[in-house]
């Protein structure tokens, strides 16, 4: 799908949820799973590097599906 530019409101969501799922994945008891998502996603990211992923199209599929694969396979590590 090509990038196109999302509306503010949007891009707003996108990256509210990005931030959300970035919480999560902090905080989940697993190196692998921590150094997986950092790949992708910044260890400290900054408001501009969640942009960039929220209006990416193929970005923002990529991520959703890393988060959800990553989630499912450590959610019960204790």
């Amino acid at each position: 799908m090509a990038n196109t530019i999302p509306t503010s409101t949007f891009l707003e969501s996108r990256v509210a949820l990005l931030k959300r799922m970035h919480e999560m994945m902090m905080l989940m008891n697993n190196e692998d799973c921590y150094f997986t998502w950092i790949l992708v996603v910044p260890d400290e990211p900054c408001d501009e590097d969640f942009e960039y992923i929220a209006t990416s199209d193929s970005e923002w599929d990529y991520v959703l599906n890393l988060f959800e694969r990553l989630f499912h396979q450590y959610r019960d590590d204790e």
